[in-house]
């Protein structure tokens, strides 16, 4: 897979993917989000060579939550959701974790183009730039390569469609409830009254997910509603896709051509202001 990323689209070399981790059941990591309870933008914090970002990692799962425990009394929204995998931008050797090796092919393919694309390209204090573009070339990457190795009709290639519908619905429907708070959150009323607003936005929007979730044959979207949901869950969700739309537009103008998108790519990161440079 990575080979294939390298030589078909240009992904850089690095010597990741060429140890082995169990973790016997454990993520990876876990992430910690936090938000205002009246507005959908996280907390963030500077790192060296990353820049901003909008959450913060941990190894240990009591560490998290001792974050989450902290920020809540804060007064924020506070969202802890586990990590399969990760990037550490080409700066080390990232294992094979057995967070994903035996996940579908599908699925583990996407992940080490995903991730080898941060080592590729990476914007200093833009996640959301960084995740919509990874997502996509995961996405793509992984359906030209399933149908090279194993043909168009193949049962992997069959399964990676499934896979994407299920997601550009589940997608879909979140960022409609992120577009929708935001628009609750611009309202002229009281910061009480927006809380309140929203809480009533949060039953309604569960309570509409849970008539659809049947619809779903990934285990995660099927038990989505388990989870608590604020507004760190979704700003969570919103940084792999609010960017999506301008990337793809990006794409689609080099005519689906991955190696001539990254090239692009790689050369908006170098712009002064890559986001507007995007959008250009």
């Amino acid at each position: 897979m990575r080979a294939w990323g390298e030589r078909e689209l240009g992904l850089v070399h690095t010597s990741s993917y060429e140890t082995y981790v169990d973790l016997h059941g454990r993520p990876v990591s876990w992430l910690v989000t936090a938000c205002p309870p009246d507005s959908l933008k996280p907390e963030s914090w500077w790192f060296p060579v990353v820049g901003r970002v909008p959450y913060l990692g941990f190894f240990d799962i009591q560490d998290a939550r001792e974050e989450r425990d902290s920020l809540a009394a804060k007064g924020f929204d506070v969202n802890v959701r586990p990590v399969p995998a990760y990037s550490t931008l080409g700066w080390f050797a990232d294992p094979v974790f057995s967070t994903f090796v035996d996940w579908p092919a599908h699925l583990a393919v996407d992940t080490i183009l995903h991730e080898t694309t941060h080592a590729t390209v990476w914007i200093p204090g833009s996640v959301a730039l960084n995740e919509s573009l990874a997502n996509l070339v995961g996405e793509e990457g992984a359906r030209r390569f399933l149908r090279e190795r194993f043909g168009p009709d193949s049962a992997e290639a069959r399964a990676l469609d499934t896979s994407r519908a299920e997601s550009k619905q589940f997608r879909a429907f979140m960022m409609e409830l992120n577009s929708t708070l935001k628009s609750a959150y611009a309202l002229d009323l009281p910061r009480i009254e927006k809380i309140a607003l929203k809480a009533a936005i949060l039953r309604r929007a569960k309570e509409r997910f849970r008539e659809i979730k049947t619809q779903f044959t990934n285990r995660y979207y099927r038990e989505f509603d388990r989870l608590d949901w604020n507004n760190a869950l979704v700003a969570s969700m919103a940084v792999y896709d609010e960017k999506q739309g301008a990337w793809r537009r990006l794409f689609e103008s080099k005519g689906g051509d991955l190696r001539g998108f990254l090239e692009a790519a790689r050369a908006l990161a170098k712009e002064k202001n890559p986001e507007a440079a995007l959008g250009r």
